[in-house]
């Protein structure tokens, strides 16, 4: 194995491959936004490259759901003055010409919603992507999903870092209900939050919003290849993240950045296929950004195979500087092992255990699969990412050859770990470990909810 280890190590640092892709990724493909040509596009390199690496069975996965196109988006406040804020529309909010008076929800906690029950209908309501430091963690999402259950009439979401930076991010949705399920919903920088809220301090506030966006019937895909081993009939790795990003940006370290990796990976491990047990499948996704779209689908078109998945990686944002993060998710008992072979690689990845409910690998973990989501968080919280600055020179390419060299080589360890030490949770297991997260009605509401 060490021999390996060395060529695969050698190979990483002494190729371009990996950066070039993560670049064509960013500056050919833009933002790979979901059902957009840039996206369809991404997908066909993405072929293209795991068929010149040797991979098994590469093929496209397509799927149908509602794509989004952004049109006009225009915030005005008519009163106490007149003023114009920039805006950016969220991923599934519909078309309006509407006048609104304002409502501050701040961190959109329950207390906060249940004080203001009365008060949120027909409102525009002002929400932080903040969180308390004590208490359940709540994703824009689920608080969307909040206030629309209280007939608000608009979601204001506040991206909290400073620098005039509107977020991004889609709303919840289900694509079997009819697509005008959804309200306006706009994106707003901080610093004008802050200076909405100066004058709603002043008195009561009231908006004008304008947008002018198109739902219709689209279709994507997830990028599929393989490497077969002596035995593939008998247990699959799944190596994954999702290509997709927002059409504001290029996305770069949400998510071209695990998408250059799990490449990276595929291309170092084609030469040792004889060496597998198993089989090792490399996934792409399309459509996590749109509400996991690629993933939950990828699940349900395969859901009588899923026992046959020994373990799923799941690469979301890799590109920061710093230590690599495997948050395990239902594979308890995997830490000890996991920690003691990134020990003996040796590697500076830490394994933590950890439930992210907004990544492709969560699809997965509801019908008991093990896994872990793979991240560089770097200083914490979002960053860049969902904001029309995660740009190609934001990435630290070190990072990325270090992230694929200690992947690459964890993965060997995972396919020739005998005996393996995880397991599949049965229904009950996996709801039970749901419950101090608050996502069973934003799952409910997508049809996302596997349990009776």
């Amino acid at each position: 194995m060490k021999q390996i280890d060395s060529r695969i190590c050698g190979d990483i640092w002494s190729s371009s491959e990996l950066r070039d892709s993560h670049r064509q990724l960013c500056l050919k493909f833009g933002g790979r936004f979901s059902g957009s040509d840039d996206a369809a596009k991404a997908a066909r390199f993405i072929k293209s490259k795991f068929t010149e690496y040797g991979l098994d069975n590469v093929r496209l996965e397509p799927f149908d759901m509602i794509t989004w196109q952004r049109g006009s988006a225009v915030l005005e406040m008519i009163s106490p003055v007149e003023r114009m804020f920039p805006c950016l529309a969220l991923p599934y909010a519909p078309s309006c010409n509407r006048e609104f008076e304002l409502l501050d929800l701040k961190m959109c906690r329950a207390e906060d919603v249940e004080t203001h029950a009365d008060d949120i209908p027909d409102r525009a309501v002002l929400v932080d992507d903040r969180n308390p430091s004590k208490g359940p963690h709540l994703h824009r999402l689920q608080k969307y999903l909040s206030v629309l259950k209280q007939g608000a009439g608009a979601f204001l979401f506040i991206q909290n870092p400073p620098g005039m930076l509107a977020p991004t991010g889609s709303l919840a949705f289900n694509h079997r209900k009819p697509v005008d399920q959804t309200i306006p919903s706009v994106g707003l920088a901080n610093e004008t939050a802050h200076e909405i809220r100066y004058w709603l301090d002043q008195g009561p506030v009231q908006l004008r919003l304008r947008m002018d966006n198109t739902l219709v019937p689209g279709a994507d895909c997830n990028v599929i290849g393989e490497l077969s081993g002596d035995h593939p009939a008998e247990y699959l790795i799944l190596i994954g993240g999702h290509y997709d990003g927002h059409d504001i940006a290029q996305g770069a370290v949400d998510n071209a950045s695990g998408v250059a990796v799990v490449m990276e990976i595929a291309r170092v491990l084609a030469p040792f296929r004889e060496h597998l047990k198993g089989r090792l499948r490399f996934i792409l996704f399309g459509s996590e950004e749109m509400g996991l779209v690629g993933s939950h689908t990828h699940v349900q078109k395969h859901i009588d195979s899923l026992s046959s998945i020994r373990f799923m990686f799941n690469l979301d944002c890799v590109g920061s500087p710093g230590n690599l993060l495997l948050m395990m998710h239902h594979a308890s008992e995997l830490i000890q092992p996991f920690s003691k072979l990134a020990a003996e690689l040796p590697s500076d990845m830490a394994i933590t255990e950890n439930l992210v409910p907004f990544s492709d690998h969560f699809p997965f973990f509801l019908h008991g699969v093990p896994a872990a989501f793979c991240c560089t968080p770097g200083d914490g919280g979002r960053g860049w990412g969902h904001t029309i600055a995660d740009t190609f020179e934001k990435v630290s390419q070190e990072t990325l050859q270090r992230v694929a060299a200690h992947l690459a080589r964890m993965v060997l360890r995972v396919d020739a770990m005998d005996p393996w030490r995880g397991r599949h949770r049965t229904p009950a297991e996996v709801k039970k470990e749901l419950e101090p997260f608050p996502v069973e009605p934003l799952l409910r509401y997508e049809d996302h909810w596997p349990f009776e």
